[in-house]
């Protein structure tokens, strides 16, 4: 698999483009023991985060992110303890249920927002704002794509404000990915 990290080699950033349908359901096939139990629990859900932001750079998913919509995170605990009895509830300002499958942790969130354009805006960055619905829908509210293919870091909202410590993440990113960050960043 070609890490897209590497674009000083045979990666350039015309290679970053949308997800293929076919990289989408190998990532939605991969998850399905997870997800199929939340949709079985008239639970909506999309993938978010580094697994959409990888698949962009066309990288085989290893950070694998579940938000689930408007349903307690007790409630969806409840429903994924009991077919992964090794599932974790990381209490904080946002619970996490950290799941082990495939010989890697999923992490699954809630959030408030049913229009994924607003869930998207509580992110950090425009190339963490993607998401993949049930569907296997690829969404880009913020014009991540285009940002990670000019080679461009840009905040959303008032992520940096909220958390400071996102500007370590910032910088961790520029130097992994080679990337600039935006003036208005």
């Amino acid at each position: 698999t070609r890490y897209w990290r590497d674009w000083s080699s045979d990666v350039c950033s015309s290679d970053l483009v949308v997800p293929s349908p076919t990289h989408i359901a190998e990532l939605l096939a991969h998850a399905h023991p997870l997800t199929s139990r939340l949709t079985a629990h008239d639970m909506v859900w999309r993938v978010v985060g580094g697994a959409t932001r990888d698949l962009v750079g066309g990288v085989v998913a290893t950070d694998v992110d579940i938000e689930v919509v408007a349903t307690p995170i007790a409630d969806v605990y409840a429903c994924l303890k009991e077919a992964f009895p090794q599932a974790i509830l990381v209490a904080g300002e946002k619970p996490v249920i950290r799941v082990r499958m495939h010989q890697q942790w999923f992490d699954v969130s809630v959030t408030v927002h049913h229009n994924l354009t607003t869930a998207a805006a509580t992110r950090d960055f425009t190339m963490n704002a993607f998401s993949i619905d049930a569907n296997g829908v690829f969404h880009d509210p913020y014009g991540g794509v285009a940002d990670m293919q000019a080679g461009v870091i840009r905040h959303i909202g008032t992520a940096l404000v909220d958390d400071p410590l996102r500007v370590l993440r910032i910088m961790r990113f520029a130097g992994l990915y080679g990337m600039q960050v935006a003036a208005d960043t």
